[in-house]
């Protein structure tokens, strides 16, 4: 059996970093990915929730900005929790994030650079998730 996914699109959401109980970084957000239509004004997009872990999740939370052309590499996992008493679902891809250079330089699609904070090398960050792309145990998970 495999749970492998592989998702091309634009970041769609601000980064939330937060911190589980023993102190692992965890990172959420939205990817936007076309749905192809049969013509270019009957296509969509489909908003696929994101997760990633430790160091991928810190460096996410650093230099992701919305509207950025990402890829993310990761598995598909089914989350149940309980809100009010009611049982629900939470589906989402657990996995780490590669920029792709799409020729803009602060997601704003101007190609002025941000003045914020240096890119990062999508080198570095790919090393920095790899090397955080750990399982998190069932009390880190902080939602």
């Amino acid at each position: 059996m495999v749970n492998s996914v592989t998702l091309v699109g634009r970041i769609a959401t601000d980064v939330t970093l937060r911190y589980t109980p023993n102190g692992k970084p965890v990172a959420q957000f939205r990817l936007a990915v076309d749905r192809p239509g049969k013509d270019r004004e009957n296509r969509t997009a489909d908003f696929i929730p994101i997760v990633t872990w430790g160091a991928a999740a810190e460096a996410a939370a650093r230099y992701l900005q919305k509207g950025r052309l990402a890829a993310v590499r990761g598995r598909i996992q089914v989350r149940e929790y309980e809100t009010n008493g009611q049982r629900r679902w939470a589906t989402e891809v657990v996995g780490i994030v590669t920029f792709l250079p799409d020729g803009r330089k602060n997601g704003n699609g101007n190609g002025q650079a941000a003045e914020a904070e240096p890119a990062a090398s999508d080198e570095a960050l790919e090393t920095a998730a790899l090397e955080a792309a750990v399982e998190p145990e069932d009390e880190d998970v902080p939602f």
